[in-house]
Parts: C-alpha cells; sequence; structure tokens
C-alpha cells in the first residue's frame, strides 16, 4: 500500500493558520488607541494650568484654620 499524497490537500494546520482578525480583537484595538488619545489630550489640559504641588497645598487654609488663628492673637 502506498502513502495518499498530501501536497494536493490544502488543510489549514495549527501551524499554518494565519490567525484571525475578530470584531472584538477590532475592538480592543479602537479602544486601545482611544485610551491613548484621551492621555494625550489630559496631558496636554493639564499642563495648561502649570501645576506645582510643592505650593498649591501649602497655601490652602480652611475657614476652621482662619477663624482659629486669629480668636488665639
Amino acid at each position: 500500500m502506498s502513502q495518499p499524497n498530501l501536497e494536493s490537500v490544502n488543510v489549514p494546520s495549527v501551524i499554518t493558520k494565519k490567525p484571525q482578525l475578530t470584531v472584538y480583537t477590532m475592538m480592543l484595538i479602537v479602544s486601545l488607541i482611544a485610551l491613548l488619545i484621551t492621555i494625550l489630550f489630559l496631558f496636554l489640559e493639564w499642563g495648561a494650568y502649570e501645576y506645582d504641588s510643592g505650593s498649591a497645598v501649602a497655601s490652602i487654609t480652611s475657614p476652621w484654620q482662619q477663624l482659629y488663628s486669629t480668636n488665639l492673637s
């Protein structure tokens, strides 16, 4: 008995099968691009406010602190 000729048979195997681009993969890619664009615009908007972490917190006083400091003096 001879072996069958498999050259004419075109059966995709696990090794040669090309990965398919599904709807869910496209939705994942679109959402990733949207997140990256959102982060870019967040940093552009954040830069417009000249954010300084050291002085902003120290300069804020609550009304309670203002009342308490005036009553002590």
